[in-house]
């Protein structure tokens, strides 16, 4: 490629000796390596940079995963808030708490879902108020504040997980 570009640009060889000619190999192979060297650096860094991108989005895909997740069992909560039946009061009371508690595991965990926790421990608080006269098993009382342990605590939901394990407890 070099030797071409310098027949071109007619350049004269006056290689007269063995070792000259080595030279004038050594100089064209070595600056080839150095080509090669750093075409390899460039594209290091720019895998880094691509790779780094990735994991981004990787990250941003799977924090909506969760996101979804939550609203999944917000949803839930909220459906059993409303179908409280009378031959089931005890599990639909359940498992509202343990979709709720979930949920606001989730969202607490979650940036940027601070709103969407906040209407789950609205309306968790609100069906706990609206199903005190439903009492639970110590066992569930249990399984469900060990739930309540698994939150992880915050400024914002502290206040609001200590209210629902009241509830809860009461």
């Amino acid at each position: 490629f070099i030797w071409i570009i310098m027949i071109g640009c007619n350049i004269d060889f006056n290689l007269s000796s063995k070792q000259e000619i080595h030279s004038f190999l050594v100089g064209i192979l070595g600056t080839i390596v150095t080509l090669l060297i750093g075409w390899n650096i460039y594209t290091v860094i720019d895998y880094n940079v691509l790779s780094r991108k990735l994991e981004r989005e990787l990250n941003y895909a799977h924090n909506k995963m969760d996101v979804n997740k939550a609203d999944t069992y917000s949803f839930l909560c909220q459906q059993c808030v409303v179908s409280f039946s009378s031959c089931s009061q005890e599990l639909s009371k359940f498992r509202m708490i343990c979709f709720g508690l979930n949920a606001i595991k989730i969202y607490s965990s979650t940036p940027g879902c601070e709103r969407e926790m906040d209407d789950v421990c609205k309306s968790l608080e609100e069906g706990l108020k609206a199903s005190n006269n439903i009492k639970l098993s110590e066992s569930e009382i249990d399984e469900i504040l060990l739930t309540c342990g698994s939150i992880p605590a915050h400024k914002r939901n502290a206040i609001d997980v200590q209210r629902i394990i009241n509830l809860i407890k009461n």
